[in-house]
């Protein structure tokens, strides 16, 4: 499937591009990439906590992930171990337990935030102690309010909110083999701590050089003219994001062809889309493209576009989504007829 998403890629009619790949302890593709000098090849290194605080991925007593649309849960650990957590709109200061402190958080913009105690602005020091202050010019500027990403550290100084580099989320970049001719890069994930495929796809955004982002899963198939239909129409839209409202969905398991019905955010893995100002992906493993894909339409900047055939929907029994999800597809898709489903079957199965 990588062979065949590498192969879309490389035939896109846009020029200017470059395909960023994050894998993570996965020996076969590490193999591929060593043995390949086709592509630059580099590891991200995550730092060791340059702040006192760091957002951590909050579990509840079963161990288990807590995600919720409408509720979020995530956790502000220092080296300590004391805990600034946020529930339900409260910030909660403690020390593993009990509770000592119930903040509330006070938002600046979107990307910041200030602390306040019952009447008091909340200042933490760069060594954990927390200090307080009566008046709010006085309050320190917090970042950031992207808790669904637990790769964020909180820097304790007022910041830039564009400033999405990778050591501003406490990553390093090493070379392996660099290939300045190649616009195929690789990228071994050495983390700390468990990664869900939101953070994952965070961090690929964040080691790539582009201005805009376009998804480009493995197991999918992509007209030539992908990119480029989407970049003008999102251009012409001047909206932040494109989606598309319709693709092609193939199903191996029946060899099927259908027309996926019409959604009003468009479809997630057809988004295009600016960095600057963008949202993030959710601290999941499934459905974690949705809140990056509501951000936009809640802010009005996605744009939908009507063209089917750049995008084929593979479903293969491998995908992240259940098999559930894939059965509400179909049974809300139009299916094709044999002579268009066998066009789709050629387009998957030509040697790359």
């Amino acid at each position: 499937m990588f062979r065949r998403a590498k192969k879309c890629f490389l035939n896109q009619t846009y020029e200017n591009k470059e395909l960023v790949v994050l894998f993570e302890n996965d020996p076969a593709t590490e193999e591929h990439v060593r043995n390949s000098s086709e592509y630059s090849y580099f590891e991200l290194h995550e730092l060791p906590e340059a702040f006192p605080f760091i957002i951590v991925q909050f579990e509840d007593e079963n161990g288990e992930a807590y995600n919720s649309a409408l509720r979020q849960k995530a956790l502000l650990r220092n080296n300590d171990g004391h805990v600034l957590t946020y529930i339900n709109s409260k910030w909660e200061y403690m020390y593993i337990s009990p509770l000592v402190y119930e903040f509330t958080l006070i938002p600046v913009n979107d990307y910041s935030f200030k602390l306040l105690w019952n009447e008091l602005w909340v200042n933490i020091n760069k060594d954990g102690s927390v200090i307080l202050t009566a008046h709010e010019t006085d309050a320190l500027i917090y970042g950031s309010t992207e808790l669904v990403d637990t790769s964020v550290r909180l820097d304790l100084k007022c910041f830039e909110p564009n400033n999405r580099s990778l050591e501003r989320y406490g990553w390093e970049k090493k070379a392996v083999r660099p290939n300045a001719d190649s616009n195929i890069v690789f990228y071994k994930v050495m983390a700390k701590q468990r990664m869900s495929l939101g953070m994952k796809r965070n961090l690929s955004i964040r080691a790539a050089h582009g201005e805009y982002i376009c998804v480009w899963d493995d197991d999918d198939y992509y007209s030539e003219n992908r990119i480029s239909n989407q970049m003008n129409f999102l251009r012409f839209s001047e909206k932040m994001a494109c989606s598309l409202a319709y693709e092609i969905f193939f199903d191996h398991n029946s060899g099927r062809a259908y027309y996926n019905f019409e959604r009003s955010t468009g479809h997630e893995n057809s988004l295009l889309f600016s960095k600057k100002d963008a949202g993030q992906y959710g601290n999941l493993n499934v459905e974690e493209d949705t809140p990056l894909l509501l951000n936009f339409y809640n802010r009005n900047q996605l744009a939908i576009m009507d063209d089917p055939e750049l995008y084929v929907y593979n479903f293969h029994k491998r995908n992240t989504c259940t098999n559930s999800h894939f059965q509400m597809f179909i049974g809300r898709s139009t299916l094709l007829d044999n002579e268009y489903t066998l066009k789709i079957k050629e387009l998957l199965e030509l040697p790359v």
